[in-house]
């Protein structure tokens, strides 16, 4: 991914966002937009991340990447929730989801998503972040002993592929849904249409695995 590929792509949104003066309409190119902002921030904090990595702060980084799996999920989930709401479905996910841990988060999400691959990732590294922690304020054991521990699973475990990514590309796939539900109830211009295909195209060439059909059929509506 490029970062500079993204802020277009924002330049691009924002100059349609303040062309529109449908309020409904300019919504839902707000949306897009915050979307396409996160995804350009999701790239500042994953090389935060390596700089870390690259300084054997192995602690920091789990910590970091916990609280970073968790935006994700939150952001996954308040999406599907506002979907779900335009399509008239009915869910269950708990009371006050948004100050759950990674845990809880990650059984929500299960409830949202058929992915089996992503849940046994979150659950991994969710167990691997537990231990590692109540490690830190166990005596018996020192702490380049956890960092080691952790460092071991970074080397062999991409977490950003394996784990942000895929939660990120669920997210891009219902604000299209989002988006395209709303145009419909609404009409759209064309040249509209025309825009937002093109915007979307640029994504897929940054992460062409959004064009994957299979990843739709992965959630829950």
């Amino acid at each position: 991914m490029v970062l500079d590929n993204y802020k277009n792509i924002i330049n691009e949104i924002v100059i349609y966002k303040d062309k529109e003066k449908d309020p409904e309409k300019k919504k839902s190119w707000e949306a897009f937009e915050l979307n396409t902002r996160r995804l350009d921030r999701t790239i500042e904090i994953q090389n935060r991340i390596k700089l870390l990595y690259k300084q054997n702060r192995f602690i920091e980084c789990i910590c970091f990447i916990s609280q970073f799996a968790e935006f994700k999920l939150k952001e996954l989930i308040k999406l599907y929730v506002d979907l779900s709401l335009l399509l008239n479905k009915k869910i269950k996910i708990g009371e006050n989801w948004q100050e759950k841990p990674l845990g809880t988060l990650t059984n929500t999400a299960k409830k949202l998503l058929t992915d089996d691959n992503l849940m046994k990732r979150l659950k991994d590294f969710n167990n691997l972040r537990i231990k590692s922690i109540h490690k830190i304020f166990d005596v018996n054991y020192q702490i380049a002993e956890v960092e080691e521990e952790i460092n071991q699973y970074l080397k062999t475990n991409d977490y950003y592929e394996n784990i942000i990514n895929p939660i990120q590309r669920y997210s891009t796939i219902i604000t299209k849904e989002i988006f395209d539900y709303k145009t419909n109830l609404e009409p759209v211009p064309e040249e509209s249409k025309i825009i937002v295909s093109n915007l979307l195209r640029e994504m897929e060439k940054i992460d062409p695995l959004l064009k994957n059909q299979e990843l739709k059929k992965q959630i829950k509506l």
